[in-house]
């Protein structure tokens, strides 16, 4: 995967700042979970299945397979 796909740049006064783009966390309530930020939508094709409660990621990318089990 290229860095663009986790890590976003967001502009600073004097320099930019970089900012991983991925965040795990784990509460009480739920399951842990991964939230995959914008720079990994904008790096893959994804599609929303809300009618099967699923989600397809896919790549043009033949080196990057996507295990959808």
């Amino acid at each position: 995967m290229k860095p663009e796909a986790y890590i976003d740049m967001m502009p600073g006064k004097e320099t930019n700042i970089c900012i991983f783009d991925v965040v795990a966390f784990d509460n009480e309530e739920t399951n842990p979970t991964v939230t995959l930020g914008l720079g990994f939508l904008r790096s893959f094709e994804v599609i929303f299945d809300y009618e099967n409660n699923q989600i397809g990621i896919y790549s043009a990318d033949p080196a990057l397979i996507i295990d959808h089990g």
